[in-house]
């Protein structure tokens, strides 16, 4: 979690260090402040890496398929510096892939670099176990990189303008970028093994594996012009309309979509495995402002 002030926050799995210098503490069971301030911050599956103050990609945790970006080093219980960015730079992760994107001063254009898994040329061809440090995957003089949407085995990079630019890897059953590459105002999300593409008039249309539900039902969606905002997660998507409805869908085994059968207890009764398009509870008063999914899990940020 990344507040305005530079500060940032991480909570959960900390046995690779992958949030404070303590890997022995095997879980941070609440927010644990991390020990630099951030530009930008992003988390995989068993590591961390972020953007300091000082424009600096640093990284730590675990990394053995080359997700920490430094040759050699597949473990880290402290953050150590990866390579120097230009200001305004963004950072991205997936399951185990990093990419960076940096603006290129006043051209308007972009460099984007990549590093950690490459076995289905999510990275470059040909394909590899392993790029263990940044590589150049993408550059242009005049298209200005927004950011990069990562499935485990795909990279997709969105301009500013909302247009896909790029693409590569394993790309999920159905998708063509000829079929998109036009088109703007496009904001693409990925799971894990699923595209999905939210378009200017609030259309959602979904690429990949089905098979727990993780294509979206566009008739399920009635209110697609009150769309506010989208967020995936591993295999799950989550979706907040301008009228503070929240609903989920896909696999929600572990209940983060939400129970089927009443909403008395927020034990998880393994009614909503495969989830249809499910409306979330919301509090009287409560005002729900941003949605994140993670690895089975959604956040809401609310206010009162």
């Amino acid at each position: 979690m990344l507040l305005s002030d530079g500060s940032a926050y991480g909570c959960g799995d900390n046995s690779n260090g992958q949030i404070c210098d303590s890997p022995e503490k095997g879980d941070c069971a609440s927010w644990t402040r991390l020990d630099q301030r951030f530009q930008d911050v992003a988390c995989g599956w068993d590591f961390t890496v972020g953007i300091n103050k000082d424009n600096e990609v640093i990284s730590r945790g675990a990394g053995h398929k080359g997700e920490l970006g430094i040759e050699g080093l597949s473990q880290a219980g402290h953050f150590t510096k990866v390579m120097k960015v230009n200001k305004g730079s963004r950072v991205f992760s997936s399951l185990q892939n990093c990419v960076v994107v940096e603006p290129l001063g006043d051209t308007g254009g972009s460099r984007v670099y990549g590093w950690g898994s490459n076995t289905k040329c999510q990275l470059k061809q040909p394909k590899s176990r392993v790029v263990a440090a940044p590589v150049v995957i993408f550059e242009s003089n005049n298209t200005m990189v927004k950011y990069a949407a990562l499935g485990k085995d795909f990279t997709v990079l969105v301009d500013v303008s909302g247009r896909i630019v790029h693409a590569c890897g394993n790309l999920p059953s159905g998708f063509d970028i000829y079929q998109w590459g036009n088109k703007s105002g496009l904001q693409v999300h990925c799971m894990w093994t699923s595209l999905h593409i939210l378009t200017s008039r609030g259309g959602i249309y979904s690429y990949g594996n089905g098979r727990h539900g993780q294509l979206f039902n566009r008739e399920q969606w009635a209110h697609s012009d009150d769309l506010k905002q989208a967020a995936v997660g591993s295999e799950h998507g989550v979706l907040l309309s301008n009228l503070n409805t929240v609903a989920c869908w896909g696999w929600g085994e572990h209940g983060n979509c939400g129970r089927l059968t009443d909403d008395r207890t927020i034990n998880n009764d393994y009614s909503n495995v495969v989830s249809p398009l499910n409306r979330l509870p919301i509090p009287n008063g409560v005002i729900i402002t941003k949605v994140f999914a993670g690895c089975a899990t959604t956040w809401l940020v609310a206010k009162r």
